[in-house]
């Protein structure tokens, strides 16, 4: 893996089909650093993920837990070599803020279109909702 220019939203199922079909080890003899989220449902697909790189040969370095924007932030600068728990568009800002697409890449999607908040319907915005009282 390349410091610098992973992050992550694999595929899982794709990744642990690589891993039952790769004829080499890509990953023999190299340790890889992972942070996460301290979300528990994101521990889990990051353990789906640790499980596919260890197939591939890779060594899994012991999680750092890490908040969004941070996450983004030291994988882009290389202090970490992964995250799997990018969600788009809801984190978009944090991967531009980090360095885009020079310095992270994203390598596949679990779930797409992630949002989070308030989310109202055009004619409820439009009569004047302001708030979760509305």
């Amino acid at each position: 893996m390349n410091k610098q220019t992973i992050i992550t939203a694999l595929a899982a199922g794709t990744l642990l089909f690589a891993a039952a079909h790769a004829e080499q080890m890509p990953g023999a003899g190299k340790t890889v650093q992972p942070v996460e989220a301290n979300l528990l449902e994101e521990k889990f697909q990051a353990q789906i993920i640790y499980r596919a790189l260890e197939e591939l040969g890779y060594e899994i370095a012991e999680p750092n837990e890490i908040e969004y924007q941070s996450a983004h932030l030291v994988v882009g600068t290389g202090d970490a070599d992964f995250f799997s728990s990018h969600w788009s568009p809801l984190h978009q800002v944090f991967f531009e803020e980090s360095g885009g697409a020079e310095h992270l890449e994203v390598i596949g999607t679990l779930i797409n279109g992630a949002l989070q908040g308030y989310l109202v319907d055009m004619q409820s915005y439009q009569d004047g909702v302001t708030n979760l009282g509305d």
